[in-house]
Protein backbone atom coordinates (compact mmCIF):
# COMPACT_ATOMS: atom_id res chain seq x y z
CA UNK A 1 0.00 0.00 0.00
CA UNK A 2 2.91 2.23 0.05
CA UNK A 3 2.43 3.56 3.92
CA UNK A 4 5.31 1.99 6.24
CA UNK A 5 8.72 1.02 4.17
CA UNK A 6 7.38 3.51 1.42
CA UNK A 7 6.64 5.81 4.24
CA UNK A 8 9.68 5.49 6.18
CA UNK A 9 11.92 6.31 3.13
CA UNK A 10 10.06 9.70 1.93
CA UNK A 11 10.04 10.89 5.69
CA UNK A 12 13.61 10.38 5.78
CA UNK A 13 14.19 11.81 2.87
CA UNK A 14 11.93 15.16 4.29
CA UNK A 15 14.12 15.19 7.18
CA UNK A 16 17.38 15.23 4.84
CA UNK A 17 15.72 17.71 2.63
CA UNK A 18 16.03 19.95 6.16
CA UNK A 19 11.42 20.21 5.26
CA UNK A 20 11.39 19.49 8.80
CA UNK A 21 13.37 20.01 11.76
CA UNK A 22 11.84 17.20 13.98
CA UNK A 23 10.50 13.18 12.86
CA UNK A 24 6.75 14.33 14.44
CA UNK A 25 6.58 16.56 11.70
CA UNK A 26 7.87 14.53 8.90
CA UNK A 27 5.72 11.78 10.15
CA UNK A 28 2.68 13.41 10.64
CA UNK A 29 2.82 15.55 7.44
CA UNK A 30 3.12 12.20 5.36
CA UNK A 31 0.14 10.51 6.97
CA UNK A 32 -1.87 13.95 6.35
CA UNK A 33 -1.13 13.70 2.62
CA UNK A 34 -1.31 10.04 1.99
CA UNK A 35 -3.51 9.03 4.17
CA UNK A 36 -6.06 11.48 5.78
CA UNK A 37 -9.16 9.69 5.20
CA UNK A 38 -7.55 6.36 6.87
CA UNK A 39 -5.48 8.45 9.27
CA UNK A 40 -2.91 6.36 9.12
CA UNK A 41 1.07 6.49 7.88
CA UNK A 42 4.56 5.47 9.28
CA UNK A 43 2.84 3.44 12.37
CA UNK A 44 5.38 0.40 12.82
CA UNK A 45 7.30 0.97 16.02
CA UNK A 46 10.61 0.01 13.97
CA UNK A 47 10.09 2.38 11.13
CA UNK A 48 9.27 5.01 13.49
CA UNK A 49 12.67 4.18 15.76
CA UNK A 50 14.36 4.16 12.11
CA UNK A 51 13.14 7.18 11.20
CA UNK A 52 14.39 9.01 14.58
CA UNK A 53 18.10 7.77 14.21
CA UNK A 54 18.12 8.66 10.43
CA UNK A 55 17.54 12.38 12.05
CA UNK A 56 19.69 11.72 14.84
CA UNK A 57 22.60 11.16 12.39
CA UNK A 58 21.62 14.09 10.40
CA UNK A 59 21.52 16.12 13.32
CA UNK A 60 24.92 15.25 14.64
CA UNK A 61 27.10 13.33 11.50
CA UNK A 62 29.80 12.34 14.53
CA UNK A 63 27.45 9.98 16.55
CA UNK A 64 28.01 6.73 14.91
CA UNK A 65 31.65 5.57 14.03
CA UNK A 66 32.06 5.16 10.00
CA UNK A 67 34.06 2.83 8.36
CA UNK A 68 36.55 4.73 5.88
CA UNK A 69 38.24 2.03 4.53
CA UNK A 70 38.48 -1.92 4.43
CA UNK A 71 42.47 -2.94 3.90
CA UNK A 72 41.81 -6.68 4.33
CA UNK A 73 39.96 -9.57 5.36
CA UNK A 74 40.90 -12.78 7.00
CA UNK A 75 38.74 -15.96 6.90
CA UNK A 76 40.06 -18.79 9.13
CA UNK A 77 39.15 -22.26 9.56
CA UNK A 78 37.36 -24.82 7.23
CA UNK A 79 34.80 -24.05 4.93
Amino acid sequence: HGKGRTGTIICCFFLYLGLFKTTEEAMKFYANQGFKSEGYGVTQPCQIKYVEYFNEVLKNPDLYPRVIGLKFIEFRGKF
